[in-house]
């Protein structure tokens, strides 16, 4: 039987503990969620699991730093039976940050059992967290205005989302309509299914090769065709890649790359298939496959990203889904 303890206690910074574990062989302190991202001045939790194989009694310690400052501790006894896990979760609070910036912080926490040395633990961890304010786009407002972007998004969603948090773009109500855009950037948005708009897949891949950064956001259930098939007549790329969660990093180290939460997952996966004949790229939320196409063209600026975390739907959830957004509009921004 699963025995649960949960600390209540007022400090000033949250955390969670991801993976970086330090354990004895007996004992195993690990986090009960993979998260480092945080919104600014909020309430969440701390949580982790402790496991020992022989009967445990014993107290954890945690603390919090800035700059290798301390400015938040605390201490709880924990009681485990020999093998059982014990989960352990903290309501904390975030600090307030300057908007505009992020704020790194430092997460330790050693486990002690009763006559134990004091300065020896049987587990210990210790994970860098980011703490982010809640408007990714704070001074960046012109520049935004500069994408000029069009948005063909007949779910809605992406619209009042995008609208809510200052995005300028203009409507665009069908996807023939998108098809004639010559300037500015194209977003598709979430959760668009392929197979409802068959010619999307044509739209974008013309539009990309025209010269337009174009951003498919989570893409519904269907298929396109695979741009760089011999069998299609659509334009031909100078580069196609596939990638996994990696990229995230690759447009900014401090964001989480798994945050689906404990919702259903909404993550769109890419597979390639064979469909009558011709290759395409199929979207499905699926547990594997690939989250990211890139497709570049000889135009400056002409480049398709594909990108299937949800970050519509984690909008309100986690701060990696607005600054992983923010990450590629700058990265087609920045497209030559």
């Amino acid at each position: 039987m699963r025995l649960q303890l949960i600390a209540v206690m007022a400090i000033g910074l949250v955390g969670l503990l991801p993976p970086g574990l330090i354990a004895a062989d007996s004992v195993v302190l690990e986090p009960a969620g993979k998260c480092s991202n945080f919104f600014a001045d909020s309430n969440t939790q701390l949580r982790y699991r402790l496991q020992h194989t022989a009967p445990l009694k014993g107290r954890a310690r945690w603390s919090f730093s800035l700059h290798q400052r301390t400015i938040a501790h605390g201490e709880m006894a924990v009681i485990a039976e020999a093998g059982k896990t014990i989960d352990i979760a903290f309501p904390l609070k975030t600090p307030y940050v300057k908007e505009g910036v992020v704020l790194q912080a430092q997460c330790s926490v050693a486990v002690y059992a009763d006559g134990e040395q004091e300065q020896k633990p049987i587990a210990a961890h210790d994970k860098i967290l980011w703490i982010f304010p809640r408007d990714p786009f704070v001074d960046r407002r012109e520049w935004l205005k500069s994408l000029d972007i069009t948005l063909f998004d007949p779910e809605g969603r992406t619209a009042d989302v995008l609208e809510k948090a200052g995005v300028p773009f203009t409507l665009s109500r069908n996807v023939d309509s998108s098809d004639g855009i010559e300037q500015g950037t194209l977003v598709i948005g979430e959760a668009t299914a392929w197979r409802d708009h068959r010619s999307l897949g044509e739209v974008m891949v013309k539009a990309a090769a025209r010269g337009l950064p174009v951003l498919c956001l989570a893409p519904g259930e269907g298929s396109i065709e695979l741009p760089s098939a011999e069998e299609t007549n659509m334009p031909a790329p100078t580069s196609v890649s596939f990638r996994r969660g990696d990229f995230i990093h690759e447009i900014d180290k401090r964001l989480d790359t798994d945050w689906r939460g404990d919702e259903k997952d909404a993550t769109a996966r890419l597979t390639i298939q064979c469909d009558r004949g011709q290759v395409v790229v199929a979207s499905a939320r699926k547990p594997n496959g690939w989250i990211w196409l890139d497709v570049r063209y000889s135009q400056p600026r002409g480049r398709l990203l594909i990108c299937g975390m949800p970050i519509i739907a984690q909008w309100d959830a986690h701060p990696a889904s607005r600054y992983l957004f923010r990450g590629l509009l700058e990265r087609l921004a920045a497209t030559k």
